[in-house]
């Protein structure tokens, strides 16, 4: 048996009267650098959507959590509006900047490589990252701190004022027929 050595990098294999030359080229299967920092972004993005859920459903007043503390149930619906609108802008910047180096590299006539379009996945992204930004914005704003008994001012009730023939009963008014409307012409079964 024969034992065979192993193969280098450059090394040609030539099992039939043609030759063929492996070469592994590392450029190849390494992401750009805007690709790394596009899923770094994307993915903080999901943890900050993450935490925003999290500290919104803390935050909500159906829920046990701070029962007796409305100021602190407010300020974690603050938090969590604040934490979806970042997790928003992650998105939207990442989705951008990638489709900045799609359209770059598409009209780019030296570009030797691959040539990708703008398809749904980038309109969904950046739609989902519009409707989180915009759901933020209204948990942020909804919330706020309920005003103290301190600060809030009271009006006075007066009561109406009542004439006397109200509270008399001796004052008698005079009584309709009921067959008769409102002007004693008609009674009531003259319309049907």
């Amino acid at each position: 048996m024969t034992r065979r050595s192993p193969r280098t990098k450059d090394q040609e294999v030539s099992p039939s009267p043609v030759s063929i030359t492996f070469q592994v080229q590392r450029d190849a299967f390494t992401p750009w650098a805007y690709l790394q920092a596009s899923r770094a972004l994307m993915i903080t993005a999901l943890v900050l959507g993450f935490l925003a859920i999290m500290s919104s459903m803390l935050g909500l007043q159906c829920t046990k959590v701070a029962e007796n503390n409305p100021n602190a149930k407010a300020k974690l619906a603050v938090i969590g509006g604040s934490l979806f609108i970042l997790a928003g802008l992650c998105g939207m910047v990442t989705v951008s900047w990638y489709a900045f180096n799609i359209t770059r590299d598409f009209f780019n006539p030296l570009f030797v490589g691959t040539k990708y379009e703008i398809g749904p996945a980038l309109y969904l992204g950046w739609s989902a990252s519009l409707l989180v930004i915009i759901g933020g914005c209204f948990l942020f704003s909804s919330c706020r701190n309920n005003p103290s008994q301190d600060n809030s001012y009271t009006y006075p009730y007066k009561a109406p004022k009542v004439g006397m023939a109200a509270h008399n009963p001796s004052v008698s008014h005079p009584r309709r027929e009921s067959n008769t409307s409102s002007n004693g012409q008609y009674g009531k079964n003259a319309y049907v």
